[in-house]
C-alpha cells in the first residue's frame, strides 16, 4: 500500500527511497508510538511525497503558437 501510493504521486522513480525514508522515520520513533502503525505509516508515506512534489522544479510547457488560417 506504501508503495501505491507513493508510486501515484512520484512515480517509480522516487517511490521506493522515499517509503524507505518513512519507515525509517517511524523506526526511529517506534518507541513512543502505539499500535497500529499503519495509518500512521501511509500519512507519513503520503507527506513525504507531497514534501518531494513541492522541492521539484517546475516544467514548464512551451507555448502553443497559433497560425494564421
Amino acid at each position: 500500500m506504501l508503495m501505491l501510493t507513493a508510486r501515484r504521486y512520484l512515480g517509480d522513480d522516487d517511490a521506493e527511497d522515499t517509503v524507505q525514508d518513512a519507515l525509517l522515520r517511524l523506526w526511529q520513533m517506534v518507541g513512543e508510538l502505539r499500535q497500529p502503525l499503519d495509518a500512521l505509516a501511509l500519512r507519513q508515506t503520503r507527506n513525504l511525497c507531497i514534501d518531494q512534489v513541492r522541492r521539484r522544479k517546475p516544467t514548464v510547457m512551451p507555448a502553443r503558437r497559433h497560425r494564421p488560417c
